[in-house]
């Protein structure tokens, strides 16, 4: 009886152990593909900062900087500050508190503008919105838009407070409400620039639908996740996916020119303007709206411009774009404003050197200047509504 229950209980080990082994070995599976996962993110992180020096020292080529050294430092800071957080109504900005050299982003995410004088006590307040050409991707603190424009209109004698509300891929929407939210707070301009256009053409083509944030499908795929265990989130985002993504890309759906949504871009673009114009006596400011130019849009390409990487089907449409934004009266088209330049003015597709900034900022600080001398100066009519 007693060798009979021995011989149970032996059986029903063996039986457990049998049961057992394929558990075990799927655990030893398992343990030897996270350890494997773990030695290529490693190699991968390896890679990808070996990389990105390869992108610092790839700074040195662009022929608008004649110091090599200052483009070398330029880039690594350009890519230090490009990192980001979520913000309310706007979905994303960057994130605070970045000291350097050439780039300087303070408490509210808000680019450094230098204020070249000090002419009065009674500055005239400024605010610049639009994406990253107007943050300045590609130019310093003193070379962006913003800090360009306060120095034409010094050299005007008129003193201006600017503050540059550029972020990087925002579109028009998202400026017009970075406005609002200003208004709100009680932060009212004397004058809102709006400089844009080419993130409202790239948005629309992402989403195939006009007039919302870019890398919406993103977004979607965000929202909620933190409720539950998101490893395949975890997984896309690793450094061993990115260079994947880089070696094999996934074949995408070639963009192709639609004038359908051309018109679309065109009509939510002038939908904002139109809003816009409609808080002005409210708020007792002068709204002026530049659409921008882009490297399509220059006539004559200098011999490094004509190396950058270009897209065909959008660029035609911009082109397209463009012409009709010619005839608005609400929107001042300045996409031909290179033509006469047949040096280098773009380091990318899009964003230009602190000498284009300038010639743009001329552009802008004329029509500033203009207003600022008419009657029209929305100021002076405010302040006699308020006191009738």
């Amino acid at each position: 009886m007693r060798e009979t229950k021995e011989n149970r209980i032996e059986t029903i080990v063996k039986n457990i152990k049998k049961r057992a082994k394929p558990l075990t070995f799927a655990i030893k599976i398992a343990v030897i593909i996270i350890i494997l996962f773990l030695v290529i993110e490693l190699l991968s992180f390896c890679i990808t900062k070996i990389y990105q020096a390869k992108l610092v020292k790839d700074a040195e080529k662009i022929s608008l900087f004649e110091d090599k050294e200052f483009a070398k430092s330029y880039f690594k800071e350009l890519r230090d500050s490009d990192r980001w957080e979520y913000a309310p109504y706007l979905g994303f900005k960057r994130i605070p508190n970045y000291s350097g050299k050439y780039i300087n982003i303070d408490e509210e995410s808000i680019r450094k503008t230098k204020q070249y004088c000090n002419l009065s006590e009674k500055k005239v307040k400024i605010f610049v919105f639009g994406g990253s050409t107007v943050w300045g991707s590609w130019a310093t603190d003193n070379g962006t838009l913003p800090s360009q424009l306060s120095r034409y209109l010094c050299e005007n004698n008129i003193s201006a407070e600017i503050t540059n509300f550029g972020e990087g891929a925002y579109v028009s929407t998202q400026d017009i409400i970075r406005l609002q939210l200003e208004l709100k707070k009680g932060n009212v301009p004397d004058i809102v620039i709006f400089y844009g256009g080419i993130n409202d053409l790239f948005s629309a083509y992402q989403s195939e639908t006009a007039g919302l944030p870019q890398n919406i499908k993103d977004r979607k795929e965000d929202f909620g996740a933190r409720k539950k265990l998101n490893v395949i989130g975890f997984l896309l985002n690793s450094d061993t996916v990115r260079i994947m993504k880089k070696v094999f890309p996934s074949p995408s759906k070639q963009a192709t020119s639609n004038e359908t949504l051309e018109e679309s871009i065109v009509a939510a673009y002038l939908n904002n303007a139109n809003i816009t114009k409609g808080l002005e006596d409210d708020f007792g400011f002068k709204s002026f709206f530049y659409w921008q130019p882009a490297l399509c849009t220059k006539e004559t390409s200098s011999a490094y411009e004509k190396t950058i990487e270009r897209n065909g089907a959008e660029e035609t449409s911009y082109i397209r774009i463009s012409k009709k934004m010619g005839n608005q009266k609400e929107v001042t088209d300045l996409s031909r404003i290179f033509d006469n330049e047949t040096q280098s003015v773009y380091a990318d597709p899009l964003h230009v050197s602190d000498e284009g900034n300038w010639l743009i900022a001329q552009a802008i600080g004329k029509d500033i200047a203009g207003y600022l001398n008419s009657k029209d100066d929305k100021r002076k009519v405010y302040k006699q509504l308020k006191n009738s």
